[in-house]
């Protein structure tokens, strides 16, 4: 009497569309190159092969750029245990993963920004940087965020009529996902599943 689903490519097309990358205010804490080309280099230097990736490369085609991309000196791929990958450069180590992992101090500075996107149902990204290597494959605490990338993924077509199916069965619906709680719960209310805002972050 219970169902348990996952978000994306459960409730949502698998497939995921890059909507916006929003520039942060840190230039003085950057490396000269534009934010835009070191997105466009992690991604041509990663190998993760998940749907968010896919997406990002999609979106990086359409970076231009009049500058040589800096070849990666090492890459950590994307991790579920710690929510983020990374890419080290010449000019430093550039990290892209969930806000809240990623982040650390700087993390409250943007909640409220980052929240209004969540409440939407969008998904964001953190891609910042910081000077040293990751050690043991965890970020600084003096890391510079330098954008936001908001990530969409639209609602199956036929996924509100299944879930009025299941509650007309008295199946309860309970979605299990390691997205943004406030994400998750907005899709969940899209989708016409019960009890959507009442969502735990564990």
């Amino acid at each position: 009497n219970v169902l348990c689903v996952d978000k994306t490519g459960t409730i949502t097309e698998p497939k995921m569309q890059v909507r916006q990358l929003i520039r942060l205010e840190n230039n003085d804490a950057l490396p000269d190159i534009p934010t835009e080309a070191m997105l466009k280099a992690y991604v041509a230097a990663s190998k993760d092969t998940n749907a968010t990736m896919e997406a990002l490369r999609e979106y990086s085609k359409g970076i231009k750029t009049d500058i040589s991309l800096p070849a990666p000196l090492s890459v950590i791929p994307f991790s579920s245990s710690v929510k983020f990958g990374s890419a080290e450069f010449e000019n430093g180590t550039w990290v892209l993963g969930a806000p809240e992992f990623v982040l650390k101090n700087e993390l409250d500075s943007l909640k409220k920004q980052i929240a209004e996107y969540a409440e939407k149902g969008y998904r964001i990204l953190a891609f910042a940087y910081q000077k040293s290597p990751l050690d043991n494959n965890n970020t600084d605490d003096d890391i510079v965020p330098a954008a936001l990338v908001i990530i969409s993924n639209s609602i199956r077509k036929n996924a509100k009529a299944t879930f009025q199916y299941f509650k007309a069965q008295g199946v309860k619906v309970k979605v299990i996902s390691g997205d943004h709680p406030e994400t998750v719960s907005e899709i969940a209310r899209l989708a016409g599943i019960e009890n959507a805002e009442n969502y735990i972050d564990a």
